[in-house]
């Protein structure tokens, strides 16, 4: 600066002395007033500004900005992109307000105004709270970020173990609010703003305690605002100290529901997903405030995906204006991630197993009352059910009392309301007489409430569980429906087994009697507001007649969750078509899908891999969810209906369902009884029908008929019990007696050779398989305590088409950074090779192929052009609903290329997971199109009782 100021001092003075020196004397005078007047105003300025800086130069701070570097984009094999990125606008907060006695409302008052502004202009706030606003009060809700028992951790700033030792576990809502609100953490004035304004308020403070109040540091208020938001927030910013809008990314998945549970979601970072992010292999630091994947391959690859943020560091005055910026460092995108999947294969198979579980609902569907006592080959579903279901997991009873109900939604309301009145007046009257009938002499209603009555009282922790001694006669006795629920709560409490301190008293009770009123009280109180229970009444309701078909019908409608424009809406209202009709169209037409109905059956899973690398060509699992609801910004409507969905959208099947594999065990046994000697390929056994070498004596499934004299093929290709009976057994004799531990070692040696017994290897959430841990005979025909995914069955069946080789399955192609380099690529992974003489596998390979040419579903391969092996499943979870069905298999017979393996959980059959396979293979060969199959409705289908 003086430098500066010399040279123009030294300038000037130069200039007026060849002015004076000149002919025009007078014109030098002028022009050196003038320049006096100039020099005179320079160091003016620079007078006051260096005073300036001198006052406020301790009002400066230096602050850090960072900027969000852009995922990387996710493609599949085509390099179709499957997940990718758009400029969005959040408003963000940071906490700039000096430390005082009167920050907290400060802050509170910037918080509610910028919300106002935010609501206002049709905009929502980032709500991860456990608290909502619902009728008035304030209650718990399901948060898609933080369980509850974290929740309170943070609330209270203890363990988990401190939270139970202090009872915060057992507040209410209204508890918790109080002290969020209280001068102990947020100091919110309820006599300022009200209780839905505090939520809201405590919301934003929630946020902004998990990232400590660290400076600068911004969280995130709103996401993806309007361009209305923006320019509000702008312009009330010098007032809103610590506000801003901040450019950020919103993720797009290109393809939804198809590769839902694949791709997973994004969110911002948890405390508790710092520490585990922050040890990843490729030393990629995460910070509070980051958008990281929460599921799916977002969060496997997360570090490859993540863009490296950028910075700024700036001066700022006290107002949070920058004044000087010092350092800049650009953002850089993340890398981006190539699959190994086949997006026509994807969305065809998606739309394949919707169709297939469709034809199977709508066949089950009977326009009578039916009820399965356990011996039913066929279960079937009566329509009332469908109805119960429509109300209940299709429509939202909640929204019946909200202020812009429609008339019809009034009407069925209040008739529950009603209902649900006489319900509770008698369940109190049962608990409160003492000749009460034992619960196995009430009505099938009656008895319903009761047990769900109990029910409530053990999951609201009222009714100890953990202590409960189920061998107790009293407990036996009302398990057995021989007393009645009030006899059993009075023994319960004699027992202790009742937590007193989660009764609404103070008083200690010295007489049982007395502790008996205060637990019936609180029962009752329960019960009221509990959705299982509602839905109990509902459900009642409608088989008694209470609410028609008619009206649940035309709730889809009244509640948006069909268009109004759908035709069969006109033909039911003008009685065109009978409620029962009306359904069977629209599932049969999937304007209803078997997801919405969420009935048996209303789930399935494909897998379809390369049998030669292990690479997964096609991963399905239906139903899914659309992950673009919950990508940053969480949905918080969509995010309940997707949890208290009974089909279970967010459940994998294809990767954490696990299912007894039934007949498709059978080459595990195959190979295990020809490797040990205990069988050759010339051994024939006889099919008794009963295999009475052990008892209880399990039967063939053929039996009373029986399949005569088998071998290893021929057994396969039948899918003979009583054979594999026989194999079990032998691998079980040691010194020829029956050893159940031996046989169970020996075929989990081979499950685990052969890729059954252990994870696929696909990088998403995947459940660990179970081995059967009983019975070696059951246990070699699939049966036992086994339960593999999908997903382990079909690198199980690409070990078999490989003749051995145990592949670890990927999903994964590649990564490349932004220049096309290809910085990580994955390879195949050999994990063993099963030794087996190759005219064992060419008599396990002939076995399945004999399964589709002429087994139990050589008619659906009949007209097939495919030429592929397999081998059908079939397993009993339970006497009161349809087997599950299974099928897996390789193409072509000769030489695989592919493996495949397909589970309908309920299916009935294991045929209808055949079916479902090949028309899913004959569009992989591209015998069918995908127009043909997006134009076809729910599959014909004719229940048949055939199991294997």
């Amino acid at each position: 600066m003086k430098k500066r100021l010399k040279y123009i001092y030294e300038s000037i003075r130069d200039f007026i002395i060849k002015i004076f020196t000149s002919r025009t004397a007078i014109i030098g005078i002028v022009f050196c007033v003038f320049f006096v007047i100039i020099l005179s105003r320079l160091f003016y300025l620079q007078i006051i500004k260096a005073d300036y800086y001198k006052e406020n130069f301790t009002l400066m701070a230096q602050k850090t900005i960072y900027s969000e570097g852009a995922r990387g984009n996710i493609y599949d094999k085509d390099g179709n992109i499957l997940a990718h990125n758009e400029v969005s606008y959040s408003v963000v907060m940071t906490d700039e307000i000096k430390s005082s006695d009167q920050k907290g409302e400060i802050i509170n008052k910037i918080i509610f105004d910028t919300i106002n502004i935010i609501e206002s202009n049709g905009d929502r706030i980032t709500d991860d709270f456990n608290i909502a606003f619902k009728d008035g009060k304030a209650v718990f809700k399901d948060d898609p970020v933080t369980p509850a028992i974290t929740f309170l951790c943070n609330v209270f700033g203890l363990k988990s173990t401190e939270i139970r030792e202090n009872g915060y576990d057992r507040y209410t809502a209204e508890q918790v609010l109080d002290y969020m609100c209280s001068d102990k953490r947020f100091d919110i004035d309820p006599e300022i703003y009200n209780l839905e304004d505090r939520i809201k308020i405590c919301t934003v403070r929630y946020a902004l305690s998990l990232n400590s109040y660290q400076k600068y540091i911004s969280t995130e208020i709103a996401s993806d605002i309007n361009q209305y938001t923006q320019a509000a927030i702008m312009e009330n910013r010098a007032e809103l100290t610590g506000i801003d809008v901040k450019e950020t990314y919103k993720r797009i998945y290109d393809y939804g529901v198809y590769y839902g549970s694949i791709l997973g979601y994004t969110g911002y970072i948890s405390e508790n997903e710092l520490g585990s992010y922050n040890s990843n292999d490729l030393g990629i630091e995460y910070q509070a405030g980051d958008i990281v994947g929460k599921t799916g391959v977002e969060a496997s690859f997360d570090s490859y995906l993540k863009g490296t943020r950028g910075t700024e560091t700036v001066f700022v005055d006290s107002k949070g204006s920058i004044m000087q910026v010092v350092d800049t460092t650009r953002s850089v995108s993340g890398n981006d991630l190539y699959l190994t999947l086949d997006t026509d294969l994807q969305i065809a198979f998606y739309e394949i197993l919707e169709r297939e579980v469709a034809g199977l609902l709508v066949s089950s569907i009977v326009n009578w009352d039916y009820v399965s006592d356990g011996t039913d080959e066929i279960v079937y579903i009566p329509v009332n059910d469908v109805y119960y279901k429509l109300l209940t997991n299709v429509c939202d009873p909640l929204e019946f009392s909200n202020p812009g109900a429609t008339f019809r939604e009034k009407n069925i309301y209040s008739a529950f309301m009603n209902k649900l009145k006489t319900v509770v007046q008698e369940i109190e009257k049962q608990l409160n007489d003492f000749n009460a009938p034992a619960t196995g002499e009430l009505t099938e209603e009656f008895n319903e409430y009761m047990y769900t009555s109990y029910n409530v009282l053990g999951d609201e922790g009222i009714l100890n569980k953990d202590i409960m001694d189920t061998s107790d006669p009293v407990y036996i006795q009302f398990a057995n429906e021989q007393i009645s629920l009030r006899e059993f709560l009075i023994h319960a409490i004699s027992k202790n087994w009742i937590n007193v301190s989660l009764l609404d008293s103070t008083e200690k009770y010295a007489a049982s009697d007395e502790l008996y009123d205060c637990l019936v009280k609180k029962l009752l109180d329960k019960i009221v507001d509990n959705t299982k229970f509602q839905e109990n009444v509902y459900y009642f309701m409608i088989y008694n007649g209470d609410i028609s078909p008619y009206d649940i019908c035309m709730l889809m409608y009244d509640q948006n969750r069909l268009p109004e424009d759908d035709p069969m809406k006109a033909n039911l209202e003008q009685g065109l078509v009978s409620p029962y009709e009306y359904v069977i169209s629209q599932i049969t037409d999937l304007v209803i899908t078997p997801a919405m109905v969420a009935l048996d059956p209303c789930s399935a899973s494909f897998v379809l891999t390369d049998s030669a690398t292990g690479k997964v060509k096609a991963l399905v699992s239906y139903p899914s969810y659309d992950n673009n609801m919950l990508s940053g910004k969480i949905d918080a409507d969509y995010w309940h209906r997707l949890n208290t969905d009974a089909s279970a959208p967010l459940y994998n099947r294809a990767t954490q369902a696990l299912t007894a594999p039934g007949s498709t065990f059978k080459p595990v046994t195959a190979a295990a009884g020809l490797n040990e000697g205990v069988i050759t390929l010339d051994t024939y056994i006889f099919d008794d029908g009963i295999f009475t070498d052990i008892t209880p004596s399990p039967k063939c499934w053929i039996y009373p008929d029986n399949h005569g004299y088998e071998n290893v093929s021929m057994a396969l290709t039948d899918s003979c019990n009583f054979f594999f009976y026989s194999v079990g057994y032998k691998l079980s004799l040691a010194d020829e007696k029956y050893m159940s531990l031996q046989g169970l070692d020996i075929l989990e040696e081979y499950a685990t050779q052969m890729g059954l017994n252990m994870k696929s290897g696909v990088e998403i959430e995947e459940s660990a398989p179970k081995f059967s841990n009983t019975d070696s005979v059951r246990t070699a025909i699939g049966q036992g305590t086994s339960g593999f995914a999908t997903v382990q069955l079909a690198r199980y069946c690409s070990c078999i088409a490989s003749r051995g080789q145990n592949c670890v399955l990927s999903l994964i192609d590649r990564v490349d950074d932004k220049n096309g380099k290809t910085i990580f690529r994955s390879e195949k992974t050999v994990e063993n090779v099963v030794e087996l003489k190759p005219e064992y596998w060419d008599a396990i390979h002939l076995g399945m192929r004999g399964v589709v040419t002429e087994g139990s579903v050589s008619g659906i391969f009949a007209d097939s052009p495919v030429y592929i092996a397999g081998k059908t499943g079939t397993t009993q979870e339970s006497i009161y609903r349809p087997n599950h069905s299974n099928f897996i298999g390789f193409s072509p017979y000769n030489e695989p290329e592919i493996a495949f393996a397909c589970t309908i959980r309920n299916g009935g059959s294991s045929s209808y997971a055949a079916a479902t396979t090949k028309d899913c293979i004959e569009y992989y060969y591209g015998y069918t199109s995908l127009e043909d199959i997006l134009e076809s409705g729910a599959k014909d289908i004719v229940l048949e009782g055939v199991t294997d």
